[in-house]
């Protein structure tokens, strides 16, 4: 297949022009600027996952979305970070309306569910909405 050099933006036709790069390496350099290293995505899914956190600020169901995607990434990536311990890093971070779940998941022994912790967020948003329209 055959472009022509007039068809190439002026900056590639000028580093063309300089004979000292092809037109494949150009190509190459471009793309890789734009793609994150494997590395890259691993180190922001575990940064994502330690810095997890859930103020109300955010709509549940987005959160839900979010976090659950991240974990399903973490595990497409062989990272091994249980359930139970995303739960626990969101239920450190809840405060306000939201930090009665926390005291009521600290009467839990054992492990945390992550999808029903996620669920009981969504339940008591639904609820705190509810109430600001009857104000």
């Amino acid at each position: 297949m055959y472009v022509p050099a007039k068809a190439y933006s002026t900056w590639v036709q000028t580093e063309l022009n300089k004979d000292y790069i092809s037109l494949y390496n150009i190509v190459e350099c471009t793309l890789s600027k734009g793609i994150q290293t494997d590395h890259e995505i691993y180190e922001n899914i575990l940064d994502a996952l330690y810095n997890i956190s859930f103020d109300g600020n955010t709509d549940a169901s987005i959160f839900r979305s979010t976090t659950l995607g991240l974990r399903n990434k973490a595990r497409e990536l062989d990272i091994s970070i249980s359930d139970d311990w995303i739960s626990r890093r969101i239920l450190k971070s809840l405060k306000g309306n939201y930090a009665g779940i926390n005291a009521d998941y600290l009467k839990i022994s054992g492990s945390y569910d992550l999808e029903e912790l996620l669920f009981t967020i969504q339940k008591k948003s639904s609820e705190i909405a509810g109430l600001s329209k009857n104000f």
